[in-house]
């Protein structure tokens, strides 16, 4: 998938553990293209981090970083304790400049500042949109049961497709000053796109009424 981003121009490329690994990213800088994500531990090639339980004792908003260097490529990674451990990896960001961000804290029932690494924000503020996606397609998600991989992979490709008309309609609509209430929602976009696409070929002949 990322063999269409052009190469050498600083583009960033943001996803979750279900992709990352040492070897991508690395294998993605050294033609030019920087990355972020959560990453699996398993994945980290020996990169002993601290327990989830040691990390947890310590409190929420406590974390360690990691920094090493893999085929010339420096890599960094960081594990945080929010609410659970998360563990992220790249090879441009790292938790240095900190900041805090509010949480809720069920034992006290009060809001209460904690420290976030400012790798988790560069994430977060970015990973955002694919979360968005990932949500909107699972809504109205085209079922197909089929042996053949190719035929799932087609049938969400159009699934994304049809979201992203969606949203560009909206954004369009909103423009427009089209209240929101009076804007179609994404079922009903995917309806009236089925029932088009299914009038594409055919001739439509006028209807005789009797006189």
């Amino acid at each position: 998938m990322a063999s269409v981003v052009p190469r050498g121009l600083d583009y960033i490329l943001y996803f979750d553990n279900w992709f990352c690994s040492v070897d991508l990213q690395v294998v993605l800088k050294k033609v030019g293209i920087s990355s972020v994500g959560t990453v699996r531990e398993a994945r980290l090639k020996g990169c002993k981090l601290p327990s989830d339980k040691e990390l947890e004792k310590k409190g929420r908003g406590s974390y360690v970083e990691m920094e090493t260097t893999f085929k010339g490529v420096s890599l960094r990674v960081v594990k945080w304790f929010d609410n659970r451990p998360v563990t992220l990896l790249s090879t441009f960001a790292s938790a240095s400049a900190e900041n805090t961000v509010k949480r809720f804290d069920k034992k006290t029932r009060t809001s209460v500042s904690i420290t976030r690494p400012s790798i988790v924000g560069v994430y977060n503020e970015c990973i955002g949109g694919v979360d968005l996606m990932d949500m909107l397609v699972a809504l109205y998600r085209i079922n197909l049961r089929s042996k053949k991989w190719y035929r799932r992979l087609f049938f969400n490709l159009l699934d994304v497709v049809i979201v992203n008309c969606w949203l560009l309609y909206r954004r369009g609509a909103t423009a427009a000053k089209v209240p929101r209430n009076q804007q179609m929602t994404l079922l009903l976009f995917k309806a009236e796109t089925a029932c088009v696409l299914k009038q594409q070929g055919k001739v439509s002949t006028p209807s005789r009424r009797r006189p």
